[in-house]
C-alpha cells in the first residue's frame, strides 16, 4: 500500500516486511520508498534493498521502477 505524505503531495512512503523463510533465514525484512521524478510526473522511481546475512550471498540489492498509471493515481 501507499500512503500520500502530508508535508510532500508528490512523496510517496511504502514499506512492507516478510518473514524468515525456513529455506533461508537470513533474508529479513525489506523497505523501500518512491520519490516523484522532477521531469516526469507520472514517473516513480523505487528502490528497495534486503539486510545481506555474511553467511549467505543469496539475498541481494534490488531495485525496480514503476509507472504511475494515468487512469488510477494510487495504482502502481
Amino acid at each position: 500500500s501507499t500512503v500520500q505524505s502530508d508535508d510532500n503531495p508528490t512523496s510517496y512512503q511504502l514499506s512492507y516486511s516478510t518473514v524468515q523463510s525456513d529455506d533461508n533465514p537470513t533474508c529479513y525484512q525489506l523497505s523501500y520508498s518512491t520519490v516523484q521524478s522532477d521531469d516526469n510526473p507520472t514517473s516513480y522511481r523505487l528502490s528497495y534493498s534486503t539486510v545481506l546475512a555474511d553467511d549467505n550471498p543469496a539475498c541481494y540489492q534490488l531495485s525496480y521502477s514503476t509507472v504511475l498509471a494515468d487512469d488510477n493515481p494510487t495504482s502502481y
